[in-house]
């Protein structure tokens, strides 16, 4: 039985202010108040008002009327649920899209009850391909722990055993993706302006707090290891909690029951994992839990954790430091079989990928494309031990690039001289070893063939990916190549 909702933490012990919330209606629902029927017909009509033209805002609108969604289907007012289901239907995107079709499934099953849109809904593809979960043809774990949640809470209101199944064994390919503190490697495939590492974390537990109630999966133990990592967050700095989780959350609202598998069980077991469709590669060992990728536009390709250590991003870069201009790589994803170019075994994940560019002359979104850069990347582990290999193929480099890895953890070690996460310092000399240490691990960096290394302490860890420290390993391109190792300390 789940002792304690997200709702229920965010009242409680992270002591929202009412009066504030009352000047939102989602907000003041949320908190048990009345909302007027004035407030709520003119909040539905500055939705209703709203033309969504790019995937993102198609997918906000989606959630806000599943918010509004959740309010009407408390109360007798049938004009206004004909307007939010006249949205529905004529608000369209592309069928394929699944998230964005789930949410008007559950939209429509809300105010309706009825089934036509959930009944086509089916995610055998993404389970197949391990899909395309947004309109950039990458991965979002941030979507695909909503989309796996809601396709269980349609499969019990709709009686479909399928789709159930399908949404079970998707939230079983999500625990690849929690380390053993209970932390989900939220920075994967994000680009380094999406990362939003609360909002991930309450997805998944949205996620697991559906398999739980709904599928009848025990995880109780991921539950609350994921809402103490929420509280932690919330006790150091005031954190936005998007509405539509806590709505998503409230809505599964049901009783659980004991079966034999638990997905405690599953989640312990984890060892090394990999995917061909994202060539992804996880790392599990008793001390590190790391993802690495090599699909991704404008992402990076891969991140690690060690117990309170977090390396949130590695990622080519072109320099200056300061710009993301050229940052990442750009593989958009294939559906069901690796290309021919990557290699990918429980040892080894190798190839090459363009280096990301970004063109903002657009008027609405930032339109990435592959640069003329390519580079080879080569992962191989042995127990703690992680050695990358880099080198580049290029035209004509009018601009030094680096491999940037963004830090989390409370202190960085060089040539025993200690750096301070919020001191400002900075390094720029011969590759020296690094050792990061945290409060409970340690690590080491190092670089056998760059040419220089950079280490900047970021001070304020809100600014870039979440990260306290910058590290990055110019590679000597008279060599054209750059190794890097990463060890337990």
């Amino acid at each position: 039985m789940v002792t304690q909702t997200l709702l229920g933490l965010c009242l409680n012990n992270l002591q929202y202010d009412e009066g504030k919330c009352r000047q939102n209606i989602l907000s003041t629902y949320l908190c048990n108040h009345e909302v007027s029927q004035q407030d709520l017909e003119e909040h539905i009509e500055k939705c209703l008002a709203i033309e969504p033209i790019s995937f993102a805002e198609h997918l906000q609108v989606m959630q806000k009327l599943f918010c509004i969604a959740m309010i009407l289907s408390q109360k007798n007012t049938p004009q206004l649920k004909e307007k939010v289901l006249f949205k529905i239907r004529t608000t369209a995107y592309l069928e394929t899209v699944w998230i964005i079709q789930a949410y008007r499934a559950i939209v429509q099953q809300l105010l309706s009850g009825s089934t036509e849109l959930s009944n086509k809904l089916s995610l055998e593809s993404i389970i197949d391909a391990r899909a395309h979960f947004n309109e950039l043809q990458k991965p979002d774990l941030l979507i695909s722990t909503q989309l796996t949640g809601l396709g269980m809470v349609l499969a019990h209101r709709t009686n479909n055993a399928d789709l159930k199944e399908q949404a079970v064994q998707l939230a079983k390919w999500h625990l690849n993706f929690i380390d053993a503190q209970g932390q989900p490697l939220s920075s994967l495939w994000c680009a380094h302006n999406d990362y939003e590492p609360m909002q991930v974390l309450c997805s998944f537990y949205f996620m697991l707090y559906a398999a739980q109630k709904i599928a009848h999966l025990q995880c109780q133990q991921l539950i609350d290891k994921l809402l103490s990592h929420i509280q932690s967050m919330a006790e150091h700095e005031l954190h936005f909690i998007a509405s539509y989780l806590l709505f998503l959350c409230e809505l599964v609202n049901l009783e659980s029951c004991e079966q034999p598998e638990t997905l405690e069980e599953i989640h312990s077991k984890k060892g090394s994992f990999i995917d061909s469709t994202h060539a992804l590669q996880i790392i599990t060992t008793p001390y590190i839990h790391a993802a690495f990728s090599l699909t991704g536009i404008h992402t990076g390709i891969g991140t690690l954790h060690c117990k309170d250590i977090k390396i949130v991003a590695i990622a080519p870069q072109v320099l200056p430091l300061n710009s993301f201009e050229q940052y990442g790589i750009y593989n958009p994803a294939r559906s069901h079989s690796i290309p021919s170019h990557i290699r990918l075994d429980q040892n080894c994940l190798a190839g090459w990928t363009a280096l990301s560019s970004i063109n903002r002359d657009k008027a609405t979104e930032a339109f990435y494309y592959p640069s003329s850069i390519w580079m080879y990347t080569k992962i191989t582990h042995l127990e703690d031990k992680i050695q990358m290999q880099f080198s580049f193929a290029h035209q004509k480099l009018e601009k030094k690039l680096a491999i940037a890895f963004y830090v989390q953890a409370k202190t960085c070690h060089i040539d025993k001289k200690e750096y301070l996460s919020d001191s400002l310092a900075k390094y720029q000399d011969q590759p020296k070893e690094i050792i990061l240490r945290g409060k409970q691990a340690s690590l080491s960096l190092h670089s056998c063939d760059a040419s220089l290394l950079h280490v900047i302490a970021l001070g304020d860890s809100k600014k870039i990916l979440h990260s306290h420290f910058l590290i990055a390993f110019e590679p000597n391109l008279d060599h054209n190549e750059c190794h890097i190792t990463l060890k337990k300390d």
